[in-house]
């Protein structure tokens, strides 16, 4: 993870987080949602939040797929999504 990633990670965490305690973590992956179910596993995650940038519709989903939908399907941990634009956002 580079020092600019990590500086963004820690900014958005501590705008939204606030005393929370969080962890942050960059990967590369062909597949993102399962480089993320697989993180949570091997971690003990008890909780995850993501964002979202498109906020698709279900259809529109259902073809093209969903990395939020898919990890909340490989998880069993409880996953707050928040999609873009939302509240609190700039």
């Amino acid at each position: 993870m580079t020092d600019s990633q990590t500086s963004y990670l820690a900014s958005i965490g501590a705008q939204h987080l606030g005393e929370i305690e969080y962890e942050t973590s960059v990967e590369i992956s062909d597949d993102p949602a399962d480089a993320i179910a697989t993180f949570v596993a091997d971690h003990g995650i008890e909780g995850l939040a993501m964002g979202t940038r498109t906020g698709r519709g279900r259809l529109s989903s259902a073809v093209f797929g969903s990395v939020s939908e898919t990890v909340i399907r490989r998880t069993n941990v409880p996953v707050l999504v928040v999609k873009r634009g939302g509240a609190g956002s700039e």
